[in-house]
Parts: C-alpha cells; structure tokens; sequence
C-alpha cells in the first residue's frame, strides 16, 4: 500500500514503515538518518554519507550496530559483482592497478545553479557524485589507501560552483594503484569503463549505453594466453521496469541484502563502508588544494 507524508518525521514515527531511504542532498542526511536510527528503523542513505567528514564521521558512529548501509549501487551490479568474483578466484593473477574512465556531458546542458548537484558544499560535483563509487571500489579491489592525489577542475564555470571533472590517484598500502578519470564536461565520446589489471591479464567492466547510468554494463576477462570472453551474468531478482530509473535496481538488491532477503548477497555496504569512502573523498580535496600526495 502507498503512503505520502507531508513531512519526513511523519515518515520516520510511521510504526508501519521498517526501511527508510534517505535520499536528500548529502548536507541534509543527518537529521533523517539519526531520527531514523533512533526510531529502531533500517536505513538506506546515499552516497556519499554526508557533505562534510565530521557530519560522516557522526553518523557512521550513531549507526554501529544498527540495521544501516550506503547505497553504493555499482557493488550491486552484475557485471561488477562478477567483475570481483573472477578477480578474487585469481582470473588474472595478483591484481596490480585498477583504471577507471567516465566520461558525461550532463553538465554542459545544466544551466547554472539549477540544484544541489552543481554545489559542492552541499554534496554536489563530480568528485562526490561521481568519484564516490569508484574510490569504494578501487578500495574492494585493491584493498586499503596509503595516500591521494587529485586535481580538481571546474571547466564550465560560469556559475557552476562544483568541480565538473576529477583525475585522482590512490596508491593502496599493498602496493597498487588506481587511476580515476571522471568528467562531466565531455564533448567527445561517452564512456563509463573500469579496467582491473592483473599479472596474467585483465576484466573490463563496461557500459554499452551511456544513457543510463547503470544499465548495460558487461564484463569481459581477458587472460594472457586465452581469447577475450564475456563473464556470465547473474540476472537480478529484482528487476526495475524499462520505464523507470535503472538505479532503482542496485538500490533495491543493497535493500534487500540489508534486510537479509532471500536471494540477496550476502552482506550490505555499511556506514562504516561509506566512512572510509569519505575520509577518501576529503583527502581527495585536499590534495587537490595542496597539489601534493595526502594520506587519508
């Protein structure tokens, strides 16, 4: 049955409501996220976890212990999630360097100052709309990063007041490294293509149709030695209709996995998760500032 509510605490003291997404800008989670919490409920925040480290900080603390994850959609993917199972059953070897390349238009057709997306102090940019997923991921692949450093751009200006394109580097404490290159300002081809390097080959992760953000994606295993093959696919249990968003769908299965559904995977990025993300996120910034490494 469908409910509306004219206000968000009436959402949260629903005693027949159990999940609760909190989807406003990253600035604005906090007070959701902590009356939610303390309502006992479940809760799905997006990403990033909040607009600054402290308020992140605050909340991965409030949730230890409680039914709580981020929405880090791209774990949830198929072609991801096969992506990293084919990488920790040694498909290629030790893994070396992950190389991620995004590329969007969608800020050359925002006029300016038309939402919380084009402000980075509210949890706007491409850094923390964008980067977010991918400095989670290299994270999973690679394992944890011992230093950070990013150059941030603004190439539209003209009243946007977030970056609109990121080139970062993580070099992780095992002794890889990852390079992130995202923008939002492309006027040339659309990618969105994730290359996991190994020593006996590599896995591409990538989209087919960059009109949607996260459908299409296929990946692929290319082996020193063996002919290139597509990974095969596990169909989502819960599928979204062609007509809504396509983001609809990872945010259900990381749903489902926080409430243990059966079907679901095994476990739900947490808060803790989304912290770890943001201490990458503000070292991130930074270095951008400093023009120098930081350590997270």
């Amino acid at each position: 049955m469908s409910r509306a509510y004219g206000d968000w605490r009436e959402l949260v003291a629903d005693p027949a409501v159990h999940l609760i997404a909190v989807a406003t800008p990253p600035s604005e989670h906090a007070g959701p996220v902590l009356a939610a919490l303390a309502a006992g409920k479940a809760v799905l925040c997006e990403k990033p976890l909040a607009a600054t480290l402290e308020d992140a900080t605050a909340l991965a603390a409030a949730a230890a212990g409680r039914t709580a994850a981020i929405s880090f959609g791209y774990r949830a993917l198929p072609a991801f999630v096969a992506a990293r199972a084919a990488a920790a059953d040694g498909a290629i070897g030790h893994v070396v360097s992950v190389d991620v390349s995004w590329h969007l238009g969608t800020r050359l057709t925002l006029p300016p100052g038309t939402g919380w997306k084009d402000d980075a102090s509210t949890g706007g940019g491409a850094l923390a709309s964008y980067g977010i997923h991918m400095l989670d991921y290299s994270r999973l692949l690679l394992g944890p990063v011992q230093r950070v450093c990013c150059r941030l751009e603004n190439r539209t200006r003209d009243g946007h007041v977030s970056d609109d394109a990121c080139e970062i580097l993580l070099d992780h404490a095992g002794g890889g490294r990852s390079t992130l290159d995202i923008s939002l300002v492309s006027t040339g081809e659309r990618r969105h293509r994730v290359v996991v390097n190994g020593e006996r080959g590599r896995i591409v992760i990538e989209s087919t149709r960059c009109d949607d953000h996260v459908r299409g994606f296929v990946a692929r295993l290319e082996a020193t030695g063996a002919p290139p093959r597509e990974l095969p696919l596990r169909a989502s249990p819960w599928p979204a209709p062609a007509s809504l968003d396509g983001r609809v769908e990872p945010v259900a299965a990381i749903a489902a996995a926080l409430l243990q559904l059966p079907g679901a995977a095994s476990e739900a990025p947490s808060f803790a998760d989304g912290l770890t993300a943001q201490r990458l996120l503000a070292a991130a910034r930074t270095s951008a500032v400093s023009a120098s490494w930081t350590a997270p």
